[in-house]
């Protein structure tokens, strides 16, 4: 009987406790849940891809929840109104159409509506009302300014500009003209030079914040480029060193084996390892040099990669012709050298005997377009759909099928494109680069 009873006290004990802390964890759980509401709500769309749009979208979201209460709250003590309509409560159904408008990707549309609404407000008010008293010009002279500062955050730098200008020339128009005015005409220079210092420093913090989300938005553009090229890092690491050293080490083994019997053979494996070793070593050289080391014209680049490929394979000719234009265009690159040292390299080893391989660099527009095409036989249709994918090979040679698709890789970090022309475009197996103006540098 005592143990049951000390376990029954025990176990209301431990009841005690837990409703203690479930009742600790209340108000964080709610705060939880309020954050993770907002946080849904407050999540950009799918179409809203910009980090600047996305910025505007969660300040139309807040400047709704917090906008639409105090326009409601302020027509249940206001008798304000429009023709029999109550204008702050019309406002706030506005504002909230537009919030589900920029929900729906709609965001241009929104802001318009949200400004439209703000900045016609004071003035339809004036419209209805003959005379003015101090409340309700302190009313007015404090709303221009709140709208100032929402077109400063919703505006880019000369909309901004030219916003806040509108609403300084109309306000100034207003003071003149409207009959019921004459108390602020009679205090002239202190309502209008206060206001328009105001405007002056909405603008100027507008300016100061949208530079600094511009140099973010740079920043952020810059991160995501080396990201990509980190990633094509690691790809060459993976694959062309690790399938590299995975034929060294079979080499070796082959050699440690064959070594007394077969002399002349063993000797070929060393040779190929050496050859395997001679690569990695040039591609970790490539890693290690500063990035600035490796720069030329675009054509220069290609005309010397051209002439090491051809010392490299003694049974391939490459033929290159090039507009002038093309060389005030410069690269500083470690890996793109690598796109054109493969497609060489192809050809030399799938284009005949004696291959031929033809570059064309012309200028298209606002890019700059390289044709690579040889006299071989082609690509077998059988690998043509997929043949920049991963493993996609004509080749069953160890540590083939990887060049290809990192050569798209590392086009694609230049903003450019990499593909396979159709047979009728072409001799044999012919690619097709182009590189926009603005991925490279212009010479001067």
């Amino acid at each position: 009987m005592l143990v049951s009873e000390v376990l029954k006290h025990l176990k209301s004990q431990k009841h005690h406790q837990s409703n203690q802390v479930d009742d600790l964890k209340k108000p964080e759980n709610l705060a939880e849940s309020i954050s993770g509401i907002l946080n849904r709500i407050s999540e950009p769309p799918s179409q809203i891809i910009s980090q600047r749009s996305q910025l505007r979208y969660r300040f139309i979201v807040g400047f709704t929840l917090v906008t639409c209460p105090l326009l409601i709250f302020a027509q249940m003590v206001s008798s304000q109104g429009l023709f029999g309509i109550p204008i702050f409560s019309m406002t706030s159904f506005v504002i909230f159409a537009s919030l589900i408008l920029g929900r729906s990707g709609h965001l241009n549309l929104a802001i318009a509506i949200d400004l439209l609404v703000f900045s016609i407000y004071p003035y339809t008010m004036l419209i209805v009302r003959e005379a003015w008293d101090l409340d309700y010009s302190f009313l007015i002279l404090i709303w221009i300014p709140i709208t100032m500062l929402i077109g400063g955050y919703l505006l880019d730098q000369r909309e901004t500009a030219l916003f806040i200008a509108l609403h300084d020339t109309a306000f100034l128009f207003v003071v003149l003209v409207h009959p019921g005015a004459s108390i602020l005409m009679s205090s002239f220079l202190e309502t209008i030079i206060p206001l328009f210092g105001i405007s002056l420093l909405i603008f100027v913090g507008s300016w100061a914040r949208q530079r600094h989300i511009h140099q973010l938005d740079e920043l952020n553009q810059e991160l995501d480029a080396k990201n990509k090229e980190l990633n094509v890092y690691a790809s060459l690491l993976i694959h062309d060193i690790g399938n590299d050293l995975q034929v060294c080490l079979l080499n070796t083994e082959v050699t440690s084996q064959i070594l007394d019997s077969n002399p002349q053979r063993a000797k070929d494996h060393i040779l190929a390892s050496l050859a395997v070793g001679q690569r990695m070593s040039a591609l970790l050289k490539i890693f290690s040099e500063s990035q600035h080391i490796i720069q030329s014209d675009i054509v220069s680049l290609i005309e010397r990669i051209a002439e090491e490929a051809q010392i490299a394979h003694e049974n391939l000719e490459i033929i290159i012709t090039a507009d002038e234009q093309c060389r005030s265009y410069g690269v500083v690159s470690r890996l793109l050298p690598m796109v054109f040292v493969n497609l060489f390299r192809n050809s030399a080893t799938h284009a005949g005997n004696l291959p031929v391989a033809k570059v064309s660099i012309t200028m298209n527009g606002n890019e700059v377009l390289i044709i690579v095409d040889d006299d071989g036989p082609g690509v077998s249709p059988s690998i043509r759909d997929n043949l920049f994918e991963k493993g996609v090979s004509g080749t069953k040679k160890i540590g083939a099928g990887i060049g290809l698709y990192l050569a798209r890789q590392i086009i694609e970090l230049y903003n450019g494109t990499l593909s396979l022309m159709d047979e009728g475009e072409c001799e044999g197996c012919g690619f097709r680069i182009s590189l926009p103006l603005t991925s490279l540098t212009k010479l001067t």
